[in-house]
């Protein structure tokens, strides 16, 4: 008897303990340890929420849902949900609760967009919400999108494919209306033509490589010519130099005697004109020679 006692309590404690290594493994999935603050959102609907939904900041989990109850505001039914969140946790006051599922098949649950304010919501106080993006809706969002912007767009390239189809049915007529002309320009008669024109082409580029050649050796001439004349120079600079001051040194010598040598040339133009008037009123004076003063006074 006292073994069955024992095996009792044995299976009883093993009991006990498991049950409260259970309830200590849910309560840290749940995150309901330590001390919390408490905040509060309103929603107009608050579908797929319920006692224990997570409360994530940035999609990490914060807290809970404590307790979902309906209120009258402004003459219409919402919902106010109490929420449990890590104590001392910070929630910037421009911050945002949205309702939201991670996937199509993931639990709701309701998501913290973190604010940049520098003022932080006080424990008992609101966090302003926002509804859930429901499916329907993001469906007829869809439906909007292709009957406003994507039926037009396609209505527009098919008006377009019609349009590029004409227009390549006109330049393919072009096309061979152009050939036409081109296949009558390349008779007989043209082709023996352009194949001269070519002959007399190709000749005209061998002779025009053939003056390049002989323009690039008179270059390197001229070139040669050049250093030449710069080594003369170079050779001869003291020369050249005083042949400069001698040059120099004369016209200095003719500025000076210019002004006499002027005179003597006007007064040597003044007495050719006086002989040459002399002439044309007495050629004789090439003769006889100039009358003296006696023979004036006979």
């Amino acid at each position: 008897m006292r073994d069955d006692q024992r095996n009792y309590i044995i299976v009883g404690a093993f009991v006990l303990a498991a049950s409260a290594t259970l309830l200590v493994w849910l309560a840290l999935l749940t995150g309901r340890t330590g001390p919390t603050d408490s905040y509060y959102v309103v929603y107009d609907n608050v579908m797929g929420l319920q006692n224990g939904t997570q409360i994530l900041f940035e999609g990490y989990p914060i807290g809970f849902i404590d307790d979902i109850e309906p209120v009258e505001h402004e003459e219409r039914r919402q919902f106010r949900v109490d929420v449990s969140v890590k104590k001392g946790w910070p929630i910037p006051a421009d911050s945002l609760a949205r309702i939201t599922a991670p996937g199509l098949l993931s639990a709701f649950a309701i998501d913290i967009k973190a604010g940049e304010s520098d003022v932080l919501i006080a424990p008992g106080s609101q966090i302003p919400g926002l509804p859930a993006l429901a499916v329907l809706d993001v469906v007829a969002q869809v439906n909007d999108l292709i009957d406003e912007q994507i039926e037009p767009w396609l209505a527009e390239i098919t008006n377009g494919t019609l349009t590029i189809s004409s227009n390549l049915e006109d330049f393919t007529a072009d096309l061979s209306d152009t050939m036409r002309r081109v296949d009558a320009m390349m008779g007989e008669g043209n082709i023996s033509r352009i194949d001269n024109i070519l002959i007399n082409l190709e000749d005209s580029t061998t002779r025009f490589t053939t003056i390049i050649a002989e323009l690039g050796d008179t270059r390197r001439n001229i070139d040669r010519l050049i250093a030449s004349v710069d080594d003369a120079i170079a050779q001869n600079r003291g020369d050249l130099t005083a042949a400069v001051t001698d040059a120099r040194f004369t016209l200095e010598a003719l500025s000076r005697y210019v002004e006499s040598i002027a005179y003597n040339l006007d007064t040597t133009v003044r007495n050719m004109s006086e002989f040459s008037q002399q002439l044309r009123d007495n050629p004789g004076v090439l003769v006889r020679g100039r009358e003296t003063g006696d023979t004036e006074g006979e």
